[in-house]
């Protein structure tokens, strides 16, 4: 293992220190200058094409941050997995002008232990271990996120049930049937996170999603007798979720987000059937009918999205989250003190229908930070 020393020539073209790195330092790397591997990156190549020996040499930008070659996406999330800074080192070998090369890593990371480097005119000064405690400043500790969408659901399940039913019974001359298909489902929900770190939050999520379908049977034999039947499917599903959101600055407004949710999900389902019957011949046999049945049923439910937000406020923030949800309830009963008496939801060959409401999902939300 090498020893940490002032080399100029381990100066990486976009600022930072080779001579911290810990590939460098266990000799897997000869460092950014010498490393022929590292063609792929960007501000390498631009650096080489133009003569710089790093990117302070550079007149085309007032502002280092300007360059989408040397700021962009990949170069965030640089930042936030290693801890660098390379726009301070760039801003530091201008301000020092090179007097000594280990100014020049003023807060460049060391990986091999997450360590600082420190110099200033007068020479190297030393390295102070960043795994030692420090006080951060997290800012807004709290945040409450208040969302709402939509997302498409899979009911392939209840729809093959619904169609069967409707063949078998209703496709003889004189029935009709039209069954409007839950696609999409509306959803409202909470999150409360804690910040514990500078971009990690934890913390829970409930939601609310309903979705709905509806079946419509006629059945008129002759000129004299009709009969109709509607019955109303009404869905919902109450996940209860414990997460957390990872989240990267792109600027003083701006971040992106991936956020992970995992836990249960309570489902309940209604049918309502209303039914009438009506006879020219015998109006005395007329007549209208509504009943209901009620279905529950549980199991694990998990959420995945990446998004984005925008602060309005040093408080108050605007985002959209797009991701997919899997929430299969494979089992629903009814009430036990219903006249079906705890009975599963089946099909006439005994084989459970579940309610799925897993799907891509697309929310808009509003944080508030405290």
């Amino acid at each position: 293992m090498k020893e940490i020393v002032a080399d100029r020539q381990l100066v990486a073209y976009c600022g930072l220190y080779c001579g911290a790195c810990k590939k460098y330092l266990a000799e897997k790397c000869p460092g950014c200058h010498k490393n022929k591997k590292a063609s792929w990156c960007a501000v390498r190549k631009c650096a080489k094409e133009n003569n710089f020996y790093s990117c302070a040499d550079c007149r085309l930008y007032s502002n280092i941050m300007e360059c989408g070659k040397f700021n962009n996406f990949f170069s965030k999330v640089f930042k936030v997995l290693f801890k660098s800074d390379r726009q301070a080192c760039i801003q530091l070998i201008k301000d020092k002008s090179r007097s000594w090369v280990m100014t020049l890593a003023l807060l460049t990371v060391c990986l091999a232990g997450f360590s600082y480097l420190y110099a200033d005119d007068e020479g190297f000064i030393g390295v102070d271990n960043a795994n030692e405690e420090q006080t951060v400043d997290l800012g807004n500790r709290f945040s409450l996120g208040i969302w709402g969408g939509y997302s498409q659901i899979n009911m392939k399940d209840l729809n093959t049930y619904i169609d069967y039913e409707n063949v078998k019974f209703y496709s003889d001359a004189g029935s009709d049937y039209k069954y409007d298909k839950p696609k999409n489902a509306i959803e409202a929900g909470l999150d409360l996170n804690y910040k514990i770190t500078p971009n990690l939050k934890i913390g829970p999520r409930v939601s609310y999603i309903t979705a709905s379908a509806k079946n419509v049977v006629s059945l008129a034999p002759d000129n004299f007798q009709k009969y109709e039947e509607t019955d109303k499917y009404d869905m919902t599903l109450l996940p209860i979720l414990i997460g957390g959101e990872y989240f990267i600055k792109y600027s003083d407004r701006m971040s992106y987000n991936c956020k992970l949710y995992l836990g249960y999900g309570l489902a309940s389902m209604k049918i309502t059937y209303d039914s009438s019957y009506e006879s020219s011949l015998d109006p005395d046999t007329n007549y209208t009918d509504s009943t209901e049945s009620n279905w529950k049923g549980s199991n694990f439910v998990g959420e995945a999205s990446i998004g984005g937000d925008v602060a309005i406020s040093s408080g108050v923030s605007l985002g959209l989250d797009l991701g997919y949800r899997y929430a299969k309830i494979k089992k629903l009963k009814s009430d036990a003190d219903s006249d079906l008496g705890g009975i599963v939801f089946e099909d006439e060959f005994g084989k459970a229908i579940p309610l799925d409401f897993s799907g891509p999902t697309a929310a808009i939300r509003v944080n508030f930070m405290f």
